[in-house]
């Protein structure tokens, strides 16, 4: 008994431990595998879902490759160029020196100053026109002081020889006669001062002014107004100028009685182109 004890002993000892190591570590082997892949060990986790998107699919463009290329044509062989002939540069003339003329410098002549007149001979002759003019009119009315007489000297006379006259009559025919003369006088200085108009010179259209004056005793003109216009401003315009410019008069005669007398004037063309 003792030896079957020892051989049982004897075996495992050998190739049977060695058996029972090997099973033992592939069973720990499966069951550690079993634990790695079996679903309902492993640990669960949460799951997650995602929201829906519906996404229209759109189907790729289909990309044709584009056709080859064409090989491009060997373009022609370009003749070859002759270099052209070395011209000769021609030595350049030799430029003469030309002598420049000196232009003279031009002596401005002064321009000739006007000479300014004398003062003094400028107030003479002036007081020789103011003279001139004085003399005048001291003619005038000597002239009209005489030719007043005349008609005086004639009225006295026929008186005389008739006597059919009455002394007022007589009277008033001195007095007409001598405003007869003075306004005259009075007309002929304005007339010569009168400048008709250009486009009235030779018109032949019925035109009238009429100009009153009141003169005073020493033949000063006081006031000139237009009593009736003839339409025309021009001539209305040159009547009145021409009695300013006449301007002073001679004295009233002495049968004028007052201060001072109006006088009208009547202009018309047809009188000064006469």
């Amino acid at each position: 008994m003792s030896s079957a004890v020892l051989r049982r002993f004897n075996f495992w000892d050998g190739e049977q431990v060695a058996w029972a190591i090997g099973v033992s570590l592939g069973l720990h082997l499966l069951l550690v595998l079993l634990l790695a892949f079996w679903p309902g060990w492993r640990i669960s986790r949460p799951k997650v879902f995602a929201p829906v998107y519906n996404v229209a699919l759109v189907s790729p463009a289909v990309f044709r490759p584009a056709p080859p290329a064409p090989a491009p044509k060997a373009a022609p062989a370009k003749p070859a160029v002759k270099p052209a002939p070395a011209v000769k540069a021609k030595p350049e003339p030799k430029k003469e020196a030309v002598a420049l003329k000196k232009d003279k410098p031009k002596l401005l002549k002064p321009k000739p100053v006007a000479e300014q007149p004398d003062p003094s001979k400028l107030l003479a002759s002036r007081l020789k026109k103011l003279e001139k003019e004085v003399a005048a009119e001291r003619r005038a009315e000597q002239k009209l002081t005489s030719a007043m007489n005349r008609l005086e000297s004639k009225v006295a006379t026929r008186q005389a020889a008739s006597g059919a006259f009455a002394a007022g009559a007589a009277a008033a025919d001195t007095s007409s006669l001598r405003f007869q003369v003075y306004y005259t006088e009075i007309w002929e200085r304005v007339r010569r001062q009168w400048v008709l108009p250009e486009a009235l010179v030779k018109s032949r259209a019925n035109l009238e002014s009429v100009v009153v004056a009141r003169i005073t005793r020493d033949g000063a003109l006081a006031k000139v107004w237009l009593e009736k216009s003839s339409g025309n401003s021009r001539l209305d315009a040159s009547a009145l100028r021409a009695v300013e410019k006449a301007a002073p008069f001679p004295p009233l005669p002495s049968v004028v009685r007052g201060r001072d007398h109006e006088i009208g004037l009547r202009f018309r063309p047809e009188d000064l182109n006469g």
